[in-house]
């Protein structure tokens, strides 16, 4: 319903508008739904541990439907935690013949990246402890599970840069994926704007301010799973448990909390944007993560998310300076 169109516009004016002030800020961005994808110039890095590839034989019965008669339906499911209609269809009276198919998938990793144990989930630091990748897809057929694991993720992350055409041409790009996991956009926000690993940026003396404008149009659909299942299935332990449904978790609403917390006491501003979200615990704890009230906002459609943009983007003084 063009909500990702009004995202990129939104977003597109604010990389005007900093580029325009003349100031030389550098401007990064993290798409995040559960996970994050990072570019494969840092696949190789101290501070990630990249999953071997895996190759597993399918076997399965390729089914093949002819004659009867098929009609579109309209039914509804839950996607991110709200209720949406969508179009299948239903056929009657086929005949299914099958035939036995064998190939081999390659389970690879193509950038996305999981999440660390607690507490080092929460933690911009401790990187010994190695933040784990995930692989594409995992058949079950190697994992024992009756599912696929998936490792999925939205456009990468572009680290600080005042290449603003860059930046344009990723906003562009975006897609919407997966279910909302709020803590990973907070904490990959935070690695953008900190010194050192993982992004190597340099110290910056008095930088004049430095800001996260986090925006989310879901509530916290996931959690945290430690399991005996997420260490035994899932490959790079812990792993983020979908609740299903029109469920969300206290859990992750506690991390983002904390997170939003941790985030204002390394002096870093932040604005919120809670985009048609009808959940009002979510609204709160959007509103009481922001720097000030002032600087959390509510868009109830494509177009206040648009204006709520500029309004932030008004908000900056020419002389707005993010970490370099």
């Amino acid at each position: 319903e063009g909500k990702l169109a009004a995202l990129k516009t939104a977003a597109t004016n604010l990389v005007n508008a900093v580029e325009e002030s003349g100031s030389g800020s550098e401007v990064a961005l993290v798409p995040f739904a559960g996970y994050v994808q990072i570019d494969e110039s840092l696949w190789d890095a101290s501070w990630f541990d990249r999953p071997a590839d895996i190759d597993t034989e399918i076997t399965w019965q390729q089914a093949t439907h002819t004659g009867g008669t098929c009609r579109t339906v309209t039914e509804t499911r839950f996607k991110d935690g709200f209720e949406e209609e969508f179009e299948t269809q239903v056929c009657e009276n086929q005949i299914t013949t099958y035939e036995e198919m064998t190939r081999v998938h390659e389970s690879r990793f193509q950038g996305c990246v999981g999440t660390r144990t607690t507490p080092y989930s929460e933690s911009d630091g401790s990187y010994g402890v190695k933040i784990p990748g995930l692989l594409d897809r995992i058949p079950p057929q190697h994992s024992g599970l009756n599912r696929n694991l998936n490792g999925i993720c939205p456009e990468k992350i572009v680290p600080l840069t005042d290449d603003y055409a860059d930046l344009k041409d990723n906003i562009s790009s975006l897609y919407g994926v997966d279910n909302t996991y709020i803590p990973t956009g907070l904490i990959w926000g935070q690695r953008v704007l900190s010194p050192g690993v993982p992004f190597d940026n340099p110290v910056v003396r008095n930088p004049k301010r430095k800001i996260l404008v986090l925006m989310t149009d879901g509530k916290n659909t996931s959690r945290i799973n430690t399991s005996q299942n997420a260490q035994t299935y899932r490959f790079a332990p812990p792993y983020l448990e979908w609740l299903g449904g029109d469920g969300y978790s206290p859990e992750a609403n506690q991390v983002t909390a904390r997170l939003c917390e941790t985030i204002k006491a390394e002096d870093i501003e932040i604005f919120t944007i809670t985009f048609q979200v009808d959940d009002l615990e979510t609204k709160n704890l959007m509103k009481n993560c922001a720097s000030q009230f002032t600087r959390a906002y509510t868009a109830e459609t494509n177009q206040a998310l648009i204006d709520t943009f500029e309004t932030i983007s008004n908000s900056l003084d020419e002389n707005i300076r993010l970490m370099r």
